[in-house]
């Protein structure tokens, strides 16, 4: 009885000694297994903004989307206006600039701002900014069931309180992101497809990126659903420097 009481002391010592972030380890890494499935590769890519309200009535944005390092452009349009919007992120998605052709207008996006949503779908600006969780959420709990799911909560004011991604166990890539917001009641829930072909359009032929091809959004406060779909990638392309600089979006 003796020995055992000493082990037992001796290992409640250990648990003491050992530092809090090693404790954590499993779910820092599946924070950097979140991060590195949605980062979307360098380059130029096509794509669609859906966005669907309650009466079924759906609202179309054709966009490209310039990557180049870790600064982002995205140009939205429609068939009948053209040329709408330009969201440019800067400092790996920390810092937004958002350029309103039809105010003829230059905003920066900042705090609580960069969870407003994008053309009034269910994406906010941060959601499409490319911004590592690890550099804006803590991990808080790691549990395994059919899948794993990851709690992580904001380490600075957001307008996101928890979040939780539920993760495929086998690849490490999310399914599926459940974003609480004010009282951690849930206000929207974002879902990925992997795997559907995208077109090389130097190549002329098919091919296939890590990162979701598709991203569909339910918003329980609106009642809308939004959907961004990819169409092509083209990593030949190296986009100009003079792209991502703020002062020229409105050119």
């Amino acid at each position: 009885m003796r020995v055992y009481g000493v082990r037992a002391a001796l290992c409640t010592m250990f648990l003491f000694l050992i530092p809090a972030g090693l404790i954590s380890a499993p779910a820092q890494e599946w924070m950097g297994f979140l991060d590195k499935s949605l980062a979307v590769p360098e380059g130029l890519m096509t794509g669609r903004l859906t966005v669907s309200g309650k009466t079924g009535r759906s609202q179309v944005w054709d966009f490209n989307l310039y990557k180049k390092h870790t600064d982002l452009l995205y140009l939205f349009s429609t068939k009948r206006r053209g040329l709408e919007l330009k969201l440019l992120y800067k400092s790996g998605g920390e810092v937004c600039w958002m350029w309103d052709l039809l105010r003829a207008s230059l905003f920066r996006k900042r705090d609580l701002e960069k969870f407003e949503p994008v053309l009034g779908s269910g994406f906010s600006f941060m959601d499409l900014s490319g911004a590592l969780y690890e550099s804006q959420y803590e991990p808080v709990d790691l549990r395994e069931a059919s899948t794993m799911v990851l709690k992580i909560k904001p380490v600075l004011p957001s307008g996101y309180t928890e979040i939780l991604a539920q993760m495929d166990r086998e690849k490490k890539r999310p399914l599926r992101i459940d974003f609480h917001g004010k009282d951690k009641i849930l206000i929207k829930t974002m879902r990925f497809t992997y795997d559907l072909p995208l077109l090389d359009p130097r190549a002329r032929k098919r091919i296939s990126m890590a990162a979701p091809a598709v991203q569909d959004v339910i918003d329980l406060e609106t009642g809308r659903i939004s959907r961004i779909e990819f169409f092509s990638l083209d990593r030949a392309v190296s986009p100009d420097d003079s792209l991502f600089i703020p002062e020229f979006l409105n050119r």
